[in-house]
């Protein structure tokens, strides 16, 4: 007889997951002045840009220009570094949800 296995917390409320997510996002990882540079930088360019901000906002291609394509290659740059410190917050979320878990089931022993 095969058992079955039971969903994890994601595949049975990954809906919910995404918007404790974006939760935290809103809340606190903008207000980390790194991260609010970072996005502020991508703002300023994409308004200083406008092609650029129609080629990564829309499906409309208008052929870009050498300053255009690196100011494209900065913003994709910029991106990734976003990119890390919400990886980096997701992990702290994960650590503070586990310290709760441990907590919770009388594991710690502080």
């Amino acid at each position: 007889m095969e058992e079955k296995i039971e969903k994890s917390f994601l595949d049975e409320y990954s809906d919910d997951f995404i918007d404790y997510i974006d939760r935290n996002r809103t809340i606190k990882w903008e207000n980390l002045e790194e991260y609010k540079d970072l996005e502020n930088k991508i703002s300023n360019l994409k308004s200083k840009y406008p092609k650029v901000r129609l080629f990564l906002e829309s499906d409309e291609i208008e052929e870009l220009n050498i300053e255009e394509l690196n100011v494209l290659k900065k913003i994709l740059l910029i991106g990734n570094q976003i990119d890390v410190i919400e990886e980096k917050e997701i992990f702290k979320l994960g650590m503070k949800e586990n310290y709760i878990f441990l907590e919770n089931m009388d594991m710690i022993n502080i």
